[in-house]
């Protein structure tokens, strides 16, 4: 999938290509490399679960594999790419440069989108685990005055007052 996205980037990066529809031709190369890898992953993630595998542990293992947005490959949804503002704000950045967004949202509607299958995926949908929601240091000095954040905390307010830095 980071191979699919590096189709476009490296147009965005090119200081040499202006025109639109080779941005319009880089961006559907790769939500066609994009779709076709989804695709893979997806097909493992069924066989994973026809060998009893359960959606938390193949969640676990996709997320270890750095797989963006695992939760949508398991419910089988395919979300195409687009530039990030920050590779806009590259392409705008070389000279005489023009951002075609509209040509690209068009191109997208007109020539990707029917072309990608309409999956009829029944039943809930994985939802994935929520993340333990990570604690301040002042919250976990609190909860155990002796722990280390409580000190970290009593040691950066001494260096304060000392006016040490």
């Amino acid at each position: 999938m980071n191979e699919a996205v590096s189709y476009y980037t490296a147009v965005g990066r090119d200081p040499n290509i202006l025109d639109p529809e080779d941005h319009v031709k880089a961006l559907m190369r790769t939500n066609e490399a994009r779709f076709s890898a989804i695709r893979d992953v997806s097909m493992a993630v069924e066989d994973a679960r026809k060998l009893g595998m359960t959606d938390e542990e193949i969640y676990d293992v996709l997320k270890e594999s750095k797989v963006s947005k695992p939760e949508a490959i398991m419910n089988r949804l395919f979300i195409p790419y687009f530039p990030s503002e920050y590779q806009i704000k590259r392409v705008l950045e070389k000279e005489g440069a023009v951002f075609p967004e509209a040509e690209l949202r068009q191109s997208f509607l007109e020539e990707l989108r029917p072309t990608l299958p309409r999956t009829s995926f029944v039943g809930p949908g994985f939802v994935p685990p929520r993340a333990p929601r990570r604690l301040t240091a002042q919250q976990k000095a609190a909860q155990d005055p002796r722990g280390s954040a409580a000190v970290l905390l009593r040691q950066r307010e001494l260096e304060k007052m000392l006016g040490i830095n």
